[in-house]
């Protein structure tokens, strides 16, 4: 059995009449004016949409071809036809990032991370290895995250090149082509793809872009797929066969810590993770978008009107805990005079309020009795605050004005959380009141000594 998927059909797309249906790479590419990828699972968008812009810039290398905006070369188009024996995913013959002569079987669902392990009930829908199977295609989207979306694991397993995967910040448009163009940015060298030539850099090397974008965390080779009525676990259809076994190795040491993500977002020369909100137990260190918002304007080339997709992959080594989505609108405006003071005040001024004496972590040795009380409030009660103040980013890029509002929609917070954890009302209580509710964030620090007499511990 073959299946190459430059004409296969893996790719799930969405037209702009709302019909889904599945195309192979080439049909993706040829209609990407009038479609966008319609992947629900954020991990999916990212990876799939990296392999198309990896196999894009490898095109233009190869055929000497530019790059042009109003459409896709035909060249490019010719020259991904001649190229299909290096993207046969089946078959006996060389395969798309796989790896043939591995020992280590393992059950198709270490390729979703959606998918419990065999050993692990805490999940609405158990599974057992090695019963649950998956269709072709699926497997195909499946093997597209080993370059992105791999934690570290028994002794040999490692992270990819990213090390523990990074926050992603892309450019999102409102096609498939439209999103390329936005994000249309070659840098040298370029080096080849994994699929046209084996990797071959050590950790500490400069590795090219195309070798870095595309090698994956792990040795990879997907078994045949056995007759069966049953669905495939992921998609739900039934082509009448599924894969149920892959053989699933190390592929040794990866991490590199010259190689530099082109989609990572930065902190000057940090890469930004996301949180592990499962070791704090926190709800209110997730998604924090104040928080990475002055660095998404710092580190991307943004303009007024586009659409930032950012996505976060939080692990605890080698557990997958959480994968959270968001987009952010940039208004129509020139972000070049943007004032960023603001933002970053505003960051500061959330963490010196949850952190403060009343609300956060007692500074005082001995037993907090209010502990488990005071997080209670904090996970229920910050996390609705802060998805209520994220409506006004637009707004609060393009106009000052707005800052009261976003400050307001924190009052509900700190007026419960004075109420529930001051509830007498002698004076002793009411001025505790006063003092807890005197904490609510102010975008704009009137008064930076009050914001520090909370703790600046940040996340």
């Amino acid at each position: 059995m073959t299946y190459d998927i430059v004409t296969q059909p893996w790719l799930y797309v969405i037209n702009k009449n709302s019909q889904c249906s599945r195309l192979g790479f080439y049909d993706a590419l040829e209609q990407g004016k009038h479609l966008n990828l319609a992947y629900p699972n954020p991990i999916d968008r990212i990876s799939v949409f990296r392999f198309i812009l990896a196999a894009l810039y490898w095109c233009e290398m190869e055929t000497q071809v530019k790059m042009d905006k109003a459409k896709i070369p035909q060249a490019w188009l010719k020259f991904l036809l001649e190229s299909r024996h290096l993207f046969e995913f089946l078959g006996e013959g060389k395969r798309f990032l796989q790896v043939p002569g591995l020992s280590r079987r393992r059950p198709i669902t270490e390729l979703f991370h959606e998918v419990p392990l065999g050993n692990n009930f805490w999940h609405f829908k158990h599974v057992r290895d090695y019963t649950m199977g998956c269709c072709t295609h699926c497997a195909v989207t499946g093997t597209m995250r080993l370059p992105l979306f791999c934690v570290s694991g028994r002794p040999d397993m490692k992270s990819g090149i990213n090390g523990s995967p990074p926050i992603f910040a892309i450019k999102w448009g409102k096609s498939l082509w439209e999103t390329i163009i936005l994000n249309w940015r070659p840098r040298e060298p370029l080096g080849q793809p994994v699929w046209a030539e084996p990797y071959r850099y050590n950790p500490d090397d400069d590795v090219p872009l195309l070798s870095g974008m595309t090698v994956p965390a792990r040795l990879l080779y997907v078994e045949a797929a056995i007759p069966t009525e049953q669905a495939c676990g992921i998609c739900g259809e039934a082509p009448g066969s599924l894969h149920y076994t892959c053989k699933f190795e190390t592929a040794g040491t990866l991490e590199n810590p010259t190689w530099q993500d082109p989609f990572a977002l930065r902190n000057k020369d940090e890469v930004i993770k996301a949180s592990d909100i499962s070791g704090t137990k926190k709800l209110r260190f997730d998604a924090k978008i104040h928080r990475l918002l002055p660095h998404v304007l710092n580190s991307m080339d943004l303009n007024g009107g586009e659409n930032v997709l950012l996505v976060g992959f939080a692990s605890d080594k080698a557990k997958f805990v959480d994968i959270w989505e968001k987009s952010i609108r940039i208004p129509d405006i020139d972000l070049a005079n943007l004032e960023l003071t603001a933002l970053e005040e505003w960051n500061h001024s959330i963490n010196s309020c949850a952190a403060n004496t009343y609300l956060g972590k007692i500074k005082t040795k001995g037993k907090d009795r209010l502990r488990v009380l005071k997080d209670a409030v904090s996970n229920d009660l910050l996390p609705d605050a802060e998805t209520k103040a994220g409506r006004y980013i637009p707004q609060i890029l393009g106009d000052d004005s707005v800052w009261d509002q976003v400050s307001n929609q924190y009052s509900v917070w700190v007026n419960n959380s004075a109420r529930v954890l001051t509830a007498g009302l002698d004076t002793r209580h009411l001025r505790d009141r006063k003092d807890i509710e005197r904490f609510m964030p102010k975008p704009r620090l009137d008064n930076k000594e009050d914001a520090d007499k909370g703790s600046k511990t940040d996340e």
